[in-house]
């Protein structure tokens, strides 16, 4: 792995893409991998024409769509809740066949943790 395209969810309401986006840069720098983020639209009904402008720009060697699966915010009383569940699916660059995916349930926006068993599941399964 060279080049990770990032293709995170439209908005910041669940997930703070930014804070993934550092996250998979750091975890990722040791490795050399350089990590693109960008978006999906609202009105995504074909990902690949979103993403086409970025494939070309970042020619990425894989990508890894984020996508929330299932969310939850609220509030109980005055505790703040939220209960996330994320997938992830990787890519070979421009390919249509998942390599691997990821599910994880997310507590808070901070997503070190999604992060770090995402890094651990690209090591033992060889892509770093």
């Amino acid at each position: 792995m060279q080049r990770l395209l990032l293709w995170l969810p439209p908005d910041d309401n669940v997930l703070d893409g930014q804070s993934v986006s550092t996250a998979f840069t750091t975890a990722l720098g040791p490795y050399k991998v350089v990590v693109e983020a960008g978006r999906a639209s609202r009105l995504e009904l074909a990902r690949s024409d979103d993403q086409k402008a970025a494939i070309e720009n970042f020619n990425p060697t894989y990508r890894l769509e984020i996508d929330v699966v299932e969310g939850q915010s609220g509030s109980r009383g005055s505790v703040s809740v939220m209960s996330v569940v994320l997938r992830g699916t990787l890519y070979r660059g421009t390919g249509r066949v998942p390599l691997a995916k990821f599910h994880y349930r997310l507590r808070s926006k901070n997503p070190q943790d999604f992060v770090s068993q995402v890094v651990e599941k690209l090591k033992t399964s060889g892509y770093l």
